[in-house]
Parts: C-alpha cells; sequence; structure tokens
C-alpha cells in the first residue's frame, strides 16, 4: 500500500538523517538492519547484498559493485529472476549509492526508471549489480546502475535513474 510504502521510506530516511558521513558500505549496514525493514520487499534485497570492493568491473572512482544470490523467491516460472525483482534489486542499489554521496542524506524516491533487459539471470547464479551517481541536483539524483552475470561479461538489466 502507499501508506506502507511512504512509512518505509520515512524509516529509512531517518535513519539515515541521523548518521554522519558514511561509505557505501556503511549506508548498505544500516539499511540492512532497519527493524522496519522487515517484511517489506526490500528485505531480502538489502540484506543478501554483498559489497566488492575490487573488480575488473570497478572502473571509475563513482563506481560501486554489489553480489546477491538470484533466489527462488526472485524468480518466475521459467527459473530466472522477474524483471520487477530486477528492477527492485536496481532501485535498492541506487538509493544507497546516491545517499552516499548525497551530503545533504535527503529520502530519495523514484521518479522515473528506463530499464532494459537484454539477458536472464539464472536461479541459484550469483548477479553482480554496479551502480554509479551522475549527479546529485537541488531536487534530483541521477544514476544508473547494471546486473551483470556472475563472470561479469553478460549484461542481464540496465537502468538510468531520476
Amino acid at each position: 500500500s502507499t501508506q506502507s510504502t511512504w512509512g518505509y521510506l520515512s524509516c529509512l530516511g531517518q535513519i539515515v538523517y541521523s548518521m554522519s558521513a558514511f561509505t557505501f558500505k556503511e549506508a548498505l549496514r544500516v539499511f540492512a538492519r532497519a527493524g522496519r525493514l522487515q517484511g517489506t520487499f526490500g528485505e531480502p534485497f538489502y540484506t543478501n547484498f554483498n559489497v566488492v570492493d575490487q573488480h575488473p568491473l570497478l572502473t571509475r572512482s563513482g563506481h560501486r559493485l554489489l553480489t546477491l544470490p538470484v533466489l527462488p523467491s526472485f524468480c518466475n516460472v521459467n527459473g530466472v529472476m522477474h524483471g520487477g525483482a530486477l528492477a527492485s534489486v536496481l532501485d535498492c542499489a541506487t538509493t544507497i549509492a546516491i545517499l552516499e554521496v548525497d551530503k545533504k542524506r535527503r529520502k530519495t524516491v523514484s521518479l522515473e526508471f528506463n530499464l532494459s533487459f537484454p539477458a536472464a539471470a539464472k536461479q541459484g547464479s550469483n548477479i553482480l549489480i554496479l551502480t554509479e551517481v551522475l549527479r546529485v541536483g537541488r531536487t534530483s539524483a541521477f544514476s544508473q546502475a547494471e546486473i551483470f552475470d556472475e563472470d561479469g561479461k553478460t549484461l542481464c538489466a540496465c537502468l538510468l535513474y531520476t
């Protein structure tokens, strides 16, 4: 429901506002431990994300990389990750990336997604989620993210996010 979504965002915003400067890894840890996160759509993503510090995909200083196991609950009847689950993973990952960069620690909500699914992410694999914050403005932040298969060679999804 809209009310529970806003409550979820409000809870996360309050946690972020109470923090001083933090890293991507610290922001993820805070989100994953948020008591009000339990039972929300984001819980299995935030609690199963792992930060990767070194990888060939990390080619620019603003890149952040996460791994996530493709659990059966994320998949459709064909045994591949559902498009809505991929979109939610990208939304969660870019939220953390934006909160790391935004010095004012403003609450975030999604305004627009431009999303493509060039290949499937298979159940039982581990996906790589590469994020980059392009710009944080006065009222909007812009980021992009890509999901690769576990070898980092096949692009499964890409997102331009406002």
